[in-house]
């Protein structure tokens, strides 16, 4: 749970960069840590590391019913992520509106269900929400949101999904290989990360940056990542071999060999 809580500062964080008061910064931190700790305080996060999930929703089951919002939005946020982490959707779906309740403003709450909702295949309704949100508290002096950059949010909010659903180059393309049917329902139109090391730089006809990740010596199958001409400073700093982690919308698997991706980001986690 603690690397939820961390992507998600990290995703406020690039909103925070754009023009964003520190005193609204260091409230919504303050109002982080506080969720955090509850589950130092109550036993949640070790139960969570041990996966030891059955004991952790009696405990949480039990602390919904406290009269410390902020006890209950923790319960509710760590039911949130195991029932979607187990693919149980409408559970899922009911933790998330509990904390959406909870939390009025609906700002911790959309940065958090971003992780939740990508799991269950639902990372586009997640960002609908997400930046609903931010146009709501736009105009909301001491909003984290407040006089925010479109941009930035939007980009915070796809960085935070591919980062919390994240696979390997040779993860994604033996799913489309062995069942394209199947991996087209699991990752077809999502955002997605995909962290492996560059295999080529290129650039296609019409002039878009791309960057690819080759599966064999080769270079017949890979899984490749089409970016748009204002990336083109960034992807000219990368070099062949980096370690890198890439997100953006998968399109499929083109002639048998390679899985597309289009409007492709570099994450930052």
């Amino acid at each position: 749970m603690k690397k939820v809580f961390l992507l998600s500062f990290i995703c406020l964080s690039f909103i925070f960069s754009s023009s964003i008061s520190s005193l609204a910064f260091q409230g919504t931190r303050e109002n982080y840590a506080r969720v955090d700790s509850i589950g130092d305080k109550y036993g949640l996060e070790k139960l969570y590391a041990n996966s030891n999930y059955d004991k952790l929703l009696k405990k949480c089951r039990e602390l919904i019913k406290s009269e410390d919002e902020y006890v209950r939005f923790a319960a509710w946020t760590y039911i949130a992520d195991i029932m979607s982490g187990k693919k149980k959707i409408e559970e899922a779906r009911e933790a998330i509106k509990k904390m959406y309740e909870i939390n009025e403003d609906g700002v911790i709450a959309s940065f958090l269900s971003l992780g939740f909702l990508s799991r269950i295949g639902e990372d586009k309704k997640a960002l609908d929400d997400f930046l609903a949100i931010q146009k709501r508290n736009k105009e909301m002096p001491g909003s984290p949101f407040y006089n925010a950059d479109e941009k930035a949010v939007d980009f915070a909010g796809k960085n935070f999904i591919a980062a919390a659903r994240t696979v390997t180059p040779s993860k994604i393309w033996n799913d489309f290989n062995e069942n394209e049917v199947a991996a087209e329902d699991q990752y077809k139109g999502h955002i997605l990360g995909v962290k492996g090391k560059i295999g080529k730089i290129t650039t296609s006809p019409l002039g878009y940056p791309e960057v690819t990740f080759s599966i064999d010596q080769f270079g017949l199958k890979a899984v490749n990542f089409q970016f748009d001409k204002e990336s083109r400073k960034d992807i000219a700093k990368l070099k062949k071999g980096k370690q890198i982690t890439l997100g953006g919308e998968c399109q499929g698997f083109v002639m048998g060999a390679t899985v597309i991706f289009k409007d492709a980001f570099i994450v930052k986690d």
